[in-house]
């Protein structure tokens, strides 16, 4: 990945790495919405929904593994960020529909 040379030659190679069947379809959307207004926010939302999808799966795999406690901990972390997001949000002014579109929500 380090090796792209623009967004073009990374998202088929992010594609292939870091999103599973179920994110595919956000991936393709958070492309389109990319290009209607170059936000590479987008890209940071799919991303993060994936990682905390596969922490999910790892805490339902074995409760008493180092896997179900890493991605117990990833989950509590993202659950403070969206708490985050939602405050810097109303601080801002910004609309619901915006700050909604920013949060992470698995299970």
């Amino acid at each position: 990945m380090a090796s792209a040379k623009d967004l073009a030659e990374l998202l088929p190679i992010a594609t292939s790495f870091f999103i599973s069947e179920t994110g595919k379809g956000e991936f393709t959307e958070a492309e389109k919405l990319y290009a209607s207004d170059r936000q590479l926010s987008h890209f940071e939302v799919v991303f993060e929904r994936s990682l905390a999808r596969r922490s999910l799966k790892a805490m339902y795999r074995s409760v008493m593994s180092i896997g179900a406690l890493v991605g117990m901990i990833f989950l509590k972390e993202e659950e403070m960020h969206n708490i985050q997001k939602i405050v810097r949000g109303k601080a801002l002014g910004l609309p619901q529909e915006k700050v909604s579109g920013m949060l992470i929500l698995v299970g």
